[in-house]
């Protein structure tokens, strides 16, 4: 849904009323050049963001959406190529690989197995950058939180809080929620953006262990269920709008 706001009848009648032809539009012909234009509908007293997009001369453009419903909707798709790639696996193993006389491994095809492993991480990513823009966006611009002794204001919460912290303290303070249900859905959210961390970081975690340090992350990501987390996602967002 493209992001809308309500306005006053005073704000309607304040806006300045100029032409298109009246107005010079060459600074916004160039194709590196991108512009967002304030759309306002009197009758539904409304208005929201048109994204211009300038490609080979000719002139696109699109409502803007929330950036957490881009990102979830981006997990989603992603989601459902990995699906897709995952019943591919019958027909795109190369050789078997045998470990025991009851046990073998059957060898992926390299490109399938890359574009496995990406398109799960891009997903995961997504679903936490959705999580957290949606509970940047719902902090209230004049809402302040005490720490280290000292209020800071929503600016400073989501630029130096993290999104455990933003979830666990902050969110809970301005909106009534079931706590119990939310504790329980925010706390999976809380495993799943630590994965998410430890793969867009990579760092060694244990000086002594001589393996590649990002194996113990990529089994932690082959192991997620994409489907089960995206719905927990989708139903934590449903409590805290609902609350």
């Amino acid at each position: 849904m493209a992001k809308k706001y309500q306005v006053s009848d005073s704000l309607i009648e304040n806006i300045p009323s100029k032409k298109g032809e009246d107005s010079d539009f060459k600074k916004y012909r160039g194709d590196s050049k991108s512009t967002t234009w304030v759309v306002l509908n009197p009758n539904t007293k409304t208005i929201n963001y048109l994204t211009q997009i300038n490609y080979k001369n000719k002139f696109y453009a699109g409502f803007v959406r929330e950036p957490f419903e881009l990102f979830l909707n981006s997990a989603k798709s992603l989601n459902i190529i990995v699906n897709k790639v995952e019943k591919e696996f019958k027909n795109k193993s190369l050789q078997d690989f045998p470990l025991s006389e009851n046990f073998k491994l059957q060898i992926l095809e390299q490109n399938i197995f890359d574009e496995y492993m990406i398109n799960k991480i891009n997903a995961l990513v997504n679903l936490m950058m959705s999580v957290e823009s949606f509970a940047n966006n719902i902090i209230p611009s004049n809402f302040q939180i005490k720490r280290n002794g000292k209020l800071i204001s929503k600016t400073e919460i989501e630029k130096h809080l993290s999104l455990k912290e933003k979830l666990k303290e902050v969110i809970p303070e301005f909106i009534e929620l079931n706590m119990s249900s939310y504790n329980k859905l925010s706390s999976r959210i809380y495993q799943l953006n630590e994965i998410r961390n430890d793969l867009v970081h990579l760092k060694t975690t244990n000086a002594n262990d001589k393996m590649d340090p990002f194996l113990k992350q990529y089994e932690n990501l082959v192991s997620l269920k994409l489907n089960k987390e995206i719905e927990l996602v989708d139903r934590w967002f449903k409590l805290v709008k609902e609350s």
